[in-house]
C-alpha cells in the first residue's frame, strides 16, 4: 500500500510492526521535513474542527502533508480531533468554551449530582455526535489513501467519570460511596464499547 504523501508506507508500517513486537534493532526514527521549494504550511492544531470549517481544516492537513516530506518512519498523520471531553459531551454533559490566544479550549460542566442515580446512555441525537461523525466522514472522503488518519480520542475511563461528576466529588465518592464509583463505571465502559 502507498500513501500519496509517504511512497514506502510498506516498509514503514513493517518496521512500526517489528518495533511494537520489540524485533526492530533501531529506535523508531521520525523526521519531518518541508519540502525543498515549497512554502511550509502548520498542521492543524488539535480540536481546530470545534470552531473552524471542518472542510478547511482537512484541506489544511492536506497542505501540511503536501508541504514536507516524512522521512524515516514518519507518517503522515491526521486524527479527527473535536474536542477535549467529547465522550462526556456524547453523554449528555454541557461544554464550556474558554477562548485562548492559540485557539479554543473546552471543559465540561458535570451534571452528575448523585453517583447512586447514574443513568448514562450514548446520544446519537448529540450535536457532538454529528459534529465528530461529520469529521470523520469529511476525513475519510478527503484524506484516504493520502494521509493516514485514526485515534478518535473517544476515552471512556474515570477521566470521564471525574468530568461529569466533578473531580472533588468522585475523590469523596471514592472514599463514601465505592459501590456508586463501580457502578457509574461499569455504565461508562458499557457505553463506550457498545454504544446502542
Amino acid at each position: 500500500m502507498e500513501l500519496e504523501f509517504k511512497k514506502n508506507f510498506d516498509e514503514t508500517r513493517k518496521n512500526w510492526r517489528l518495533f511494537w513486537e520489540g524485533k526492530l534493532n533501531r529506535p523508531i526514527i521520525l523526521a519531518t521535513i518541508p519540502k525543498p521549494g515549497k512554502k511550509p504550511i502548520s498542521c492543524p492544531k488539535w480540536g481546530e474542527a470545534f470552531y473552524r470549517n471542518q472542510e478547511e481544516v482537512v484541506d489544511q492537513a492536506l497542505r501540511w502533508a503536501e508541504s514536507h516530506e516524512f522521512l524515516c518512519d514518519a507518517v503522515p498523520f491526521f486524527p479527527p480531533s473535536l474536542m477535549m471531553g467529547l465522550f462526556p459531551a456524547i453523554l449528555g454533559a454541557k461544554i464550556t468554551e474558554v477562548h485562548e490566544e492559540w485557539g479554543v479550549d473546552t471543559a465540561v460542566v458535570p451534571f452528575v449530582r448523585d453517583i447512586d442515580d447514574v443513568n448514562l446512555k450514548f446520544r446519537r441525537d448529540s450535536k457532538w455526535w454529528e459534529k465528530w461523525v461529520s469529521l470523520c466522514e469529511c476525513i475519510k472522503r478527503k484524506c484516504a489513501d493520502r494521509l493516514v488518519f485514526g485515534e478518535a480520542s473517544v476515552d471512556y475511563n474515570l477521566d470521564v467519570l471525574g468530568a461529569i461528576r466533578g473531580t472533588a466529588e468522585l475523590m469523596t465518592d471514592f472514599y463514601d460511596n465505592p459501590a456508586g464509583v463501580h457502578n457509574a463505571m461499569r455504565q461508562i465502559n458499557k457505553v463506550g464499547s457498545s454504544p446502542k
